[in-house]
């Protein structure tokens, strides 16, 4: 009980003599320390004496701390010394005293590997940058992502201190861990000024690619700043180069919706159909997003190929169904002449990619136009072609029925109804089974596989609905009728 009563009572004057140094009390300091407290005590959120005095600029206690003994390079939260904190808080007079009294390390690092330096470029404290590099501070550490203070003050938008840190060679073209320049950093954050001065000086490598082959066109076509764009495009940076995914800028632009940005690169000569890895171009992204207003520029613009089809041979118009833009799904096939009964290789028209991402409105149109279309279309949809594909609503109501979207599992049973739907599975999986008794049983093993499956998921609204369906059913082929709508619910999985 003695020892912890004692140690309550030094704990309690460190902690007088921290709070002496954080208010700036020279008095309240000596009287600390003439009691015997330590002047290097940390607290709990480690911090010392010497860190708040420097970190309020307390000229005074500063130096009366490091007469005591203070240790200037005493590690507290973040592993930030005296000096760092004092940088940090734009703290110039704290900064001279530890250098000048303290001998304080100009180029200790914090966890995060940032030195007073880099503290300083990145919050734009130019008379602290000044001084530390006067004092020999180095300005080519980087931190723990490779970033040197000239990449931290581009991201920053710094222009004092980007042209103090060039004035003095820093290294214009140097790539941290991941790859990031300079000129990546300011045309992500959009700092115009920045980007115009470091295009300004010789030898700066506007192509210069990340670990991903990013290049800072790229940056700035995904954040939307068209004019750093053309900043970028008058300097001659390749439009059409491509990152390791195969996007181009304006791939980018279109896939985050940045309209200005896209008709900047269109203007500098970007080829507009130009395709990743998986065959999708810039239209194909506008079009699953939602980007309607880039959807039209580049189509009726800069004349893009409405009907190109990616790897898997989905079209614009299928993507759109996808995501459930119905206005854009109207406006390509009403207006673009896209087909809307074209399949994918992995059997899904936009009508199935509408059911399968729930998108009743975008089913209502697909369904009302094909109806509309031709009688043959109308043959496919109700009962069965000559042709024999007859599986189209099936598989649209399975994918409805996997996603528990039970609106439109509601609308394709309403509009269809059931004696038609009854006749168009049967026929399927008469089809695929060829009738045979043991290929049925089968099938109605599937049925069981996928009833399980729909409870597992939880879309117990959804069973009740096809369960409701087939007991108004009057075909006397019933136990076929559940086989295939087991098929057509479970056996659709392995498309996703």
């Amino acid at each position: 009980t003695g020892r912890r009563e004692y140690s309550r009572v030094w704990e309690s004057m460190d902690r007088k003599l921290r709070l002496g140094a954080k208010n700036g009390s020279i008095a309240e300091v000596k009287f600390s320390l003439r009691l015997g407290a330590n002047v290097n005590a940390l607290s709990r959120h480690g911090r010392n004496a010497l860190h708040w005095a420097a970190r309020n600029g307390h000229r005074e206690v500063i130096i009366h701390l490091i007469s005591e003994g203070a240790d200037v390079e005493c590690r507290g939260c973040y592993d930030r010394t005296a000096l760092i904190k004092a940088a940090y808080h734009n703290k110039l007079e704290s900064i001279k005293i530890l250098v000048e009294i303290g001998k304080a390390n100009l180029n200790s690092r914090d966890k995060e590997g940032w030195s007073g330096v880099t503290y300083a470029s990145y919050y734009g404290f130019l008379p602290i940058l000044k001084y530390l590099v006067k004092a020999k501070a180095s300005i080519s550490i980087p931190n723990h992502h490779g970033r040197r203070p000239l990449a931290k003050a581009c991201r920053a938008g710094n222009m004092n201190i980007v042209k103090y840190l060039i004035g003095l060679r820093a290294d214009i073209n140097n790539q941290d861990y991941a790859g990031w320049t300079a000129l990546m950093h300011a045309c992500r954050n959009g700092h115009k000024d920045v980007v115009e001065y470091l295009l300004r000086n010789r030898g700066i490598e506007i192509d210069a690619q990340n670990l991903s082959q990013r290049t800072a066109l790229m940056m700035a076509a995904a954040s939307g700043f068209p004019e750093i764009i053309s900043l970028l495009v008058a300097a001659r940076a390749q439009v059409d180069r491509r990152d390791s995914a195969g996007w181009c800028p304006l791939m980018q632009a279109a896939n985050n919706g940045k309209l200005s940005s896209v008709k900047s690169l269109v203007e500098g000569k970007a080829t507009v159909d130009l395709r990743n890895h998986k065959l999708k171009t810039p239209l194909h992204k506008a079009a699953h997003n939602g980007h309607f207003e880039i959807v039209n520029y580049l189509i009726e613009t800069a004349k893009a190929k409405v009907n190109a089809s990616d790897n898997i041979r989905r079209t614009t118009v299928s993507k759109a169904a996808y995501s459930g833009h119905v206005r854009m799904v109207k406006y390509l096939v009403e207006k673009c002449g896209s087909n809307a009964e074209e399949a994918d290789l992995r059997l899904k028209t936009p009508l199935v990619c509408a059911a399968q991402g729930g998108h009743v409105q975008t089913v209502e149109y697909l369904y009302d136009s094909a109806i509309q279309k031709s009688e043959t279309v109308k043959g496919e949809l109700k009962l069965s072609s000559s042709e024999g594909n007859t599986d189209l609503i099936s598989r649209a109501l399975g994918f409805a029925a996997l996603g528990g979207h039970e609106d439109v599992v509601d609308y394709l049973l309403f509009r269809t109804g059931n004696e038609p739907l009854a006749r168009a599975m049967v026929y399927t999986i008469e089809e695929k089974y060829r009738s045979s008794s043991k290929d049925i049983e089968k099938g109605i093993k599937i049925f069981q596989k996928a009833v399980r499956l729909l409870l597992k998921v939880g879309h117990r609204r959804v069973r009740s609905i096809l369960e409701n369906n087939l007991e108004t059913s009057s075909d006397s082929r019933l136990e076929m009728l559940h086989a295939s709508i087991g098929d057509a619910i479970f056996g659709f999985s392995e498309f996703k």
